[in-house]
């Protein structure tokens, strides 16, 4: 009985290979007991044997049946399975003997399954699309990261902060690191002093600048660069400090351009003073030259030593740009004074402008011409000085003496001194020179363009003669013939001529 009730629980279990089994130990029990059977006996003994396994051959499934199918094993004429006990995928089976604990069966059709080996700590299956799928060795382990070489960190960032880097630490290892660590790890460190081949911004770096900066900015005082040193320095602090050395044939330290705008400004200098040739400008803007020199030519016929340069193009008759002033709180689009230059054909001139009129802007001028005339009031002076002078009046004037030269000079001194005598005008006497004239035959003090009777300045004899004995030079003069008028503090008097 106990083998009859092993036997019934094994096909129950619907094992078929254990079935298979329990068979063949029934036949070799059959074998030995057929051996050892004495006549009718034994024969007795046979079919009983065969009687206690009734349920075993009645748990063969029947060819035909569907339920059979499912729920005994099947052993008809056409068996489910090969030589070695196998059931094949036809009908559900692997179509192999036995399976790698822990691998992994890659289909194929109808044909047996194929078992992968037991995949390797932190390995994982992928597949091209075509062939069967291969291990990857991707993860450090069944629990780790995913590699770098698989484009992973192989790191452990799950405690990142705003503003970590993920760095290198190691030979194919990365971690975390502050930002402030990680730029001084990079050499970009607020202590560090990096140095760059080339840096562009906002563009590529050009094959010959050190930094180029471009901007396509359109917004308003948008700036390509925006520098600002806010620092509290004892001695000299600089924003900005450019200096081109070395030995090239023409060395500029700024070059500065606008172009394509309304309104264009090469350079505008916000506040501060503007110093040229120094370190230490004391106004608005200093200039320093010390390229003086004793020989005058060097100034006046060459250009290498100017101090300031003004370059325009000749044009016959034309007005030059200058150096002007005006006054920004008062007509501030009209020049109040000015130097500027006329080109002829003949030479330049030089204009000296002020005005009278600050609505309208220069409007009297002294000026050079070419001979090194000076015309006051005059713009073609037609001897060495020129002065001519328009008074406007609205009304009578009582005296009137407009003088179009003034001489007022003056003495100071520390101590009591006495001029002895004082020379309003000191005129030379003419020089001759050169291949002119031999002989200068007359000179005068001065020249009136007009008759006694028509000169305002002049005034003819009166009525009563007036005769002085042996007057003139030689003596032969003995009647006035007229009388210079002098102004004595706005009286008139009378200085006799003959």
């Amino acid at each position: 009985m106990t083998s009859r009730r092993h036997t019934y629980r094994v096909i129950e279990t619907g094992n078929l290979g254990e079935v298979i089994l329990q068979l063949n130990t029934l036949f070799v029990l059959l074998q030995d007991r057929l051996d050892k059977m004495e006549g009718l006996r034994g024969t007795a003994e046979l079919f009983s044997t065969l009687e206690m396994n009734e349920n075993l051959v009645s748990e063969v499934a029947d060819p035909v049946s569907a339920q059979d199918a499912v729920t005994k094993n099947y052993l008809g004429t056409t068996p489910a399975r090969d030589d070695m006990g196998t059931l094949d995928v036809a009908h559900g089976g692997t179509g192999v003997t036995s399976l790698t604990d822990g691998g992994i069966m890659l289909g194929s059709g109808t044909d047996p399954v194929t078992v992968m080996s037991v995949l390797a700590d932190g390995s994982i299956v992928v597949g091209d699309g075509a062939t069967d799928p291969v291990a990857l060795a991707a993860f450090t382990s069944s629990t780790g990261t995913l590699k770098h070489e698989s484009g992973g960190l192989e790191a452990d960032i799950s405690a990142i902060a705003d503003g970590d880097f993920i760095v290198g630490t190691g030979a194919g290892t990365l971690g975390l690191e502050s930002g402030a660590t990680a730029r001084t790890s990079i050499g970009l460190g607020t202590a560090d002093t990096p140095q760059f081949a080339r840096e562009g911004l906002g563009e590529a770096a050009h094959a010959t600048d050190i930094l180029s900066i471009t901007s396509a900015s359109s917004t308003d005082t948008s700036k390509g660069m925006d520098i600002i040193h806010s620092g509290a320095i004892t001695g000299t602090g600089y924003a900005g400090y450019f200096a081109k050395t070395g030995a090239s044939t023409n060395n500029v330290a700024i070059y500065c351009s606008a172009s394509g705008a309304t309104n264009n400004y090469g350079l505008i200098v916000g506040a501060g003073d503007v110093g040229i040739g120094t370190t230490a400008p004391v106004t608005s803007l200093q200039i320093v030259n010390n390229n003086e020199t004793t020989t005058q030519t060097e100034v006046t016929q060459a250009l290498t030593k100017s101090g300031i340069h003004l370059v325009t193009e000749y044009t016959a008759d034309a007005f030059t740009p200058g150096l002007f002033w005006s006054t920004s709180n008062n007509n501030s689009t009209k020049p109040k004074g000015g130097v500027y230059l006329k080109e002829t054909v003949s030479g330049t001139y030089m204009y000296l402008g002020t005005s009278n009129l600050y609505t309208t802007g220069i409007v009297e001028n002294v000026v050079i011409d070419f001979q090194g005339y000076i015309g006051i009031g005059t713009g073609t002076p037609e001897t060495a000085i020129e002065a001519e002078e328009e008074e406007t009046i609205t009304g009578a004037v009582a005296d009137g003496y407009a003088a179009s030269i003034t001489i007022d000079p003056g003495y100071t001194a520390a101590t009591a001194q006495t001029v002895t005598r004082h020379n309003y005008i000191d005129l030379q006497n003419p020089s001759l020179s050169g291949a002119g004239p031999a002989a200068l035959m007359d000179a005068a003090v001065m020249r009136f363009d007009d008759t006694v009777a028509n000169h305002q300045a002049l005034e003819a004899n009166g009525a009563v003669a007036v005769t002085i004995t042996s007057l003139g030079p030689t003596g032969s003069q003995t009647t006035i013939q007229g009388w210079m008028k002098v102004n004595i503090n706005g009286t008139l008097r009378y200085i006799p001529f003959w």
